[in-house]
């Protein structure tokens, strides 16, 4: 839509009023060649009045008022305004994990891991997560570095059985803990120290490829119907004279 006789001059009291038809982006161009206005003359956008010369970006949809009113004084070029149609967003890819329960801030997942709360900054007290992987797969946990005590462990993840805790690196952790949608995957802290925390990302497993299969001989060429003494020797295509060579 554009400003009465666009791009020539506009005149003096004057008034439009629109709306658009589709929920959009209405983008008033070009704003320092040609959004040229007096302050007198200015478009109202849904409450907000647009005067001077302005890059203005505005959501709308059918319901949004918009309007322009000219004064009785100076008249310029005046505005170009054009709908686009609204900037969706994509659906993030679903996580391969589950919170069914939380206490506190709460595990943040990705796609295929999960973080101890506030990872990589220490997580907080009186923490927990009740996890589970939607497929089955692989854990792998990166260095984890958590309250240990005697006990086993006040702050403390514990997979399908077994309990984590403590400071360990990559390599003192089992990285392959097979688990399945049962599996059960918990983190746990207490009210006293609060450390770094942990990573831990699900990978699928690792299938070991088919040994190729064993090719079956095809007939032989050589058919021998008789022969008297050492015979004739064949191979798969050959045929030779006793005892040659």
């Amino acid at each position: 839509v554009f400003s009465p006789n666009y791009p020539h001059f506009y005149g003096p009291h004057e008034k439009c009023d629109l709306r658009v038809n589709e929920t959009g982006t209405i983008v008033i161009d070009p704003f320092d060649k040609g959004y040229d206005v007096d302050p007198w003359d200015y478009l109202t956008v849904g409450g907000d009045r647009v005067s001077g010369s302005h890059e203005v970006f505005y959501d709308v949809n059918t319901t949004t008022a918009i309007e322009w009113t000219t004064g009785p004084y100076s008249e310029l070029k005046g505005w170009i305004m054009c709908w686009e149609p609204p900037t969706i967003a994509p659906m993030p890819a679903p996580s391969i994990w589950t919170v069914r329960s939380e206490v506190g801030v709460g595990c943040r997942t990705t796609e295929t891991c999960v973080f101890s709360p506030n990872y990589p900054d220490n997580y907080g007290p009186f923490e927990y997560c009740n996890l589970r992987v939607n497929e089955s797969g692989i854990l792998v946990i990166d260095s984890f570095d958590t309250e240990l005590s005697s006990t086993g462990g006040w702050d403390r993840l514990y997979i399908g059985g077994d309990y984590i805790s403590g400071r360990q690196d990559a390599q003192t952790i089992a990285l392959n803990i097979a688990v399945n949608s049962h599996t059960a995957i918990e983190w746990t802290s207490d009210g006293r120290v609060e450390q770094k925390g942990w990573r831990m990302c699900w990978e699928q497993p690792t299938v070991a490829p088919m040994p190729a299969p064993t090719p079956t001989p095809g007939p032989p060429t050589w058919l021998v119907l008789e022969q008297t003494g050492a015979g004739c020797r064949t191979t798969g295509t050959c045929v030779f004279s006793p005892n040659y060579p």
